[in-house]
């Protein structure tokens, strides 16, 4: 991304339960949350390893008071679900703790994160297409199993791999057009490779519409 901001938000629905994740993402994502980031270890965040869980408790930055008792998921870029540096914080389920930890994060130097800003940062830095992030909400949001299947699938790339071949097949025969005019003075003839490949299209197209 061009932007170097880091933003944070809950990503567990409001309400009643035992916890709540909340995710910061961006360049100075580790920097940011460890400043009021303790370890129960006495290590630093800065030097966890990438994608590993440590016990600790958010703390205040200026105050040193504890805020919640939490567990840290460090995940280093680009492995992570945006393609940047990455810490999720799993703290317990009330909406009072949840709102300190996300404001003291804040006051570290990140911005509060507008909705699907996450899954835009992952398009943005190519960790998924188009097709896969409109298909995560399709996962979220799916009433019955076969809704649920098929969204999954897409969030794989599934849709994404067929639209992929069919763009491939196109742009040979676009290849192939092309050279026609280069050999019309030669007896060189590519129509039956292009109606081949233009087969091959429907073919796959009427497949998508059979199994979607």
């Amino acid at each position: 991304m061009s932007t170097q901001t880091t933003i944070v938000a809950q990503c567990t629905p409001t309400g009643s339960g035992a916890l709540a994740l909340i995710r910061v993402s961006g360049h100075d994502a580790l920097t940011i949350v460890a400043r009021c980031a303790h370890f129960s270890s006495k290590q630093s965040l800065l030097t966890a390893a990438s994608h590993t869980i440590h016990h600790g408790w958010v703390v205040g930055s200026s105050s040193k008071k504890k805020i919640d008792e939490v567990l840290f998921l460090v995940m280093h870029a680009p492995k992570t679900f945006t393609g940047e540096h990455t810490v999720e914080i799993t703290c317990h389920n009330n909406q009072f703790l949840i709102q300190d930890i996300i404001q003291e994060i804040i006051l570290c130097g990140a911005r509060l994160a507008q909705p699907g800003e996450f899954t835009r940062c992952a398009v943005e830095n190519n960790k998924i297409d188009l097709l896969q992030a409109e298909s995560i909400n399709e996962v979220i949001h799916a009433h019955n199993q076969q809704a649920l299947k098929a969204a999954f699938l897409q969030v794989e790339g599934s849709l994404s791999q067929w639209i992929a071949k069919i763009e491939k097949k196109i742009m040979h025969c676009i290849v192939l057009i092309e050279a026609s005019f280069e050999f019309l003075e030669e007896d060189v003839d590519f129509s039956e490779n292009i109606k081949r490949e233009l087969h091959d299209v429907l073919q796959i197209i009427n497949s998508l519409k059979v199994t979607f």
